[in-house]
């Protein structure tokens, strides 16, 4: 004679069983699938804004390093049968200077500093973007001092660099702002 228990027929799970353990089981996965989205969005954001910043950066160093030859530089851009000097600003915001800054191009890029129509000696060396970036361009600043016996007779300028990137083809576009403080005599 066979024993009781293998008289007794083996159950499955019911259909009720099946569905409330999917259920607890979609409970769990689905809080962790939203983490992982969310956190693989935040390094894409991370990602754009450390090269706007490396960006930023290149053009910053160089502007820093040209500092001290601003006056020469502004000696050269003058016009001798004019009895205007032009200023800091006036180079950094001439029309032809920025449309270089502003190109995208796969290729580093001089942009000569200019002045009306006359092209100065001094340029920056401009690296190529990522294609999800849009728009790279200069504004500038004069900065009043009321510390001129602190600082020396200098003036000096804020240069707003300033980067747009869009992560997605027809997402919203992201910009950075990065400033700089800039002294010439």
């Amino acid at each position: 004679m066979m024993p009781s228990f293998f008289l007794h027929r083996i159950r499955g799970f019911s259909m009720a069983e099946i569905m409330v353990a999917v259920f607890i089981v979609g409970l769990i996965i689905g809080p962790l699938v939203l983490l992982l989205n969310q956190s693989t969005q935040k390094t894409n954001v991370s990602m754009y804004l450390f090269l706007a910043m490396h960006y930023a950066d290149e053009i910053a160093q160089q502007l820093q390093r040209m500092a001290p030859h601003f006056d020469q530089i502004l000696a050269e851009a003058k016009d001798p049968t004019s009895q205007t000097t032009p200023t800091l600003r006036d180079l950094l915001m001439d029309g032809n200077f920025l449309n270089e800054v502003k190109k995208l191009d796969n290729n580093f890029t001089l942009a000569f500093f200019q002045f009306g129509a006359k092209k100065l000696q001094a340029c920056l060396m401009l690296s190529p973007m990522d294609g999800h970036f849009k728009t790279r361009t200069l504004d500038v600043y004069p900065l009043v001092s009321q510390t001129s016996s602190i600082l020396g007779q200098k003036n000096f300028w804020k240069v707003n660099i300033i980067l747009e990137w869009k992560e997605i083809q027809n997402g919203p576009t992201q910009s950075a702002l990065f400033p700089i403080i800039l002294g010439n005599p």
